[in-house]
C-alpha cells in the first residue's frame, strides 16, 4: 500500500508543483516589493542550485537542460531589450521549438559526464543552437521564420496562446515520448 502512495505521488509531484507555481503566479500582485525582488532573483538561484546538484550527482542531463532554459531566460529577458518587436516575436518562436526539443534530445543520452569529450560535444550542439538562431534572426530568413509561427490546425490556437501551433505539436509529441520513455526507464 505504502508502495503505491509512493508511486502515485511521485508521479504526480510534477503537476503538482505546477499548478503550484501557478497559483503562485496569480498572487504576485498582492505581493509587497521586497517579495516581488526575491522572485526575480529565484531563477538564477534555481538554476545556480539544480546546476550543482546536477554536477555533484553527475546528472548532465539536467545540467545541459538547465543551460538552455538559462539561455532562453537569458534572451527572453535581456536580449529583447535590445532589439525591435519584431525580433522578439522571432527569438519567442524559435525558443518555444528549441526547449522541448532540447529536453527530448538530452533525455535520450547516456550519462557521461560535463567535461568529457561528450560534454564538450553537447556544448558544441548548443553552441550551434545559438549560432543557427542568431544567423536565422539576423539573417531576416522569414522562411523559416514564418514555418515556426505557421498555423498547422484547424483551430484557431492563437486566440489561447501565443505559442505558435508547431511549437505546441513539438510540445505534445516530447510529453508523450518522455512519459512513455519514464513508464519503462525511471530513471529522471
Amino acid at each position: 500500500m505504502k508502495l503505491k502512495i509512493k508511486t502515485i505521488f511521485s508521479a504526480l509531484l510534477p503537476f503538482i508543483l505546477i499548478i503550484s507555481a501557478y497559483v503562485f503566479f496569480t498572487k504576485t500582485n498582492t505581493m509587497t516589493e521586497q517579495q516581488l525582488d526575491i522572485i526575480k532573483l529565484s531563477p538564477y538561484v534555481t538554476f545556480l542550485i539544480g546546476s550543482v546538484i546536477a554536477l555533484k550527482f553527475n546528472r548532465n542531463r539536467e545540467f545541459f537542460t538547465l543551460i538552455i532554459l538559462a539561455l532562453c531566460f537569458i534572451a527572453i529577458n535581456y536580449i529583447q531589450a535590445n532589439i525591435g518587436e519584431t525580433s522578439v516575436q522571432d527569438i519567442y518562436s524559435i525558443i518555444c521549438i528549441l526547449i522541448p526539443i532540447n529536453i527530448l534530445i538530452f533525455s535520450f543520452l547516456k550519462e557521461r559526464g560535463v567535461l568529457t569529450l561528450w560534454g564538450l560535444i553537447r556544448i558544441g550542439f548548443i553552441i550551434f543552437q545559438l549560432l543557427f538562431s542568431y544567423w536565422v534572426i539576423n539573417s531576416e530568413r522569414r522562411d523559416i521564420l514564418d514555418m515556426l509561427n505557421k498555423n498547422i490546425l484547424a483551430a484557431k490556437l492563437n486566440l489561447i496562446t501565443s505559442i505558435s501551433e508547431l511549437a505546441l505539436i513539438v510540445f505534445f509529441i516530447t510529453f508523450i515520448i518522455l512519459v512513455i520513455r519514464h513508464i519503462f526507464y525511471k530513471s529522471s
